[in-house]
């Protein structure tokens, strides 16, 4: 985008932590509101954890001096500074992270992992396994929410281990919990993955031959 379209560091790194932030909130939210109808230990863990890192990362942004003092610290170290992104104190970030946009940001993060649970629910009914609306949101995002915090690429074996775990434990054989997990990752993150990278080069597309 800096390079192609002269868009500052500051604006897009702006807007893909917030985004990466509103799914993590959004996804605590969810499940958050199916465990007042379905108690589980795990995804209770999970919310504690998320809210810790939600509430010292929202401290952080909104403290510009302790972003850039951070911000100067890992600018020392080498290896890390080879890769650390050129921003300072952004106005972008202040400007994303007002009330009235956090909330707008949040309802619509909600709206949009409502729908994407609402497909994996489908995908679990197409094999004849229902477990409820909440259940099936509170058992997807569990998985994907573990994944997230194993800092691995598309939280792969963590992700698929912990569904396994969640489904098997709803009275699922192994094969059939496995099988709804992989037709599970292939209508959701593949599939939003594939669309993405071609509406990508579509838009790409059109702003260069314009």
């Amino acid at each position: 985008l800096k390079e192609r379209f002269q868009i500052p560091s500051e604006k897009s790194i702006a807007v893909i932590l917030l985004e990466r932030y509103h799914d993590l909130l959004a996804g605590t939210t969810i499940i958050l509101a199916s465990l007042l109808v379905y108690f589980s230990l795990i995804s209770v863990s999970l919310v504690v954890i998320s809210s810790v890192i939600l509430g010292a990362l929202y401290l952080l942004i909104q403290s510009q001096r302790i972003f850039v003092s951070l911000y100067s610290n890992l600018s020392k170290i080498r290896f890390i500074s080879k890769n650390l992104p050129e921003i300072g104190p952004s106005k972008s970030l202040s400007t994303l992270t007002s009330p009235k946009n956090m909330t707008k940001g949040w309802l619509f993060s909600i709206l949009g992992w409502g729908i994407d649970a609402l497909a994996v629910y489908v995908v679990f009914l197409a094999l004849n396994v229902d477990f409820e609306y909440l259940l099936t949101s509170q058992i997807y995002f569990t998985s994907l929410g573990y994944g997230v915090l194993s800092l691995l690429p598309g939280g792969i074996g963590v992700n698929e281990s912990v569904a396994d775990f969640l489904l098997v434990r709803q009275g699922l054989d192994l094969s059939v919990a496995s099988s709804l997990v992989i037709l599970t990752r292939l209508c959701t993150v593949w599939f939003a993955t594939i669309l993405g990278i071609i509406f990508t080069r579509m838009v790409l597309k059109q702003k260069i031959h314009s």
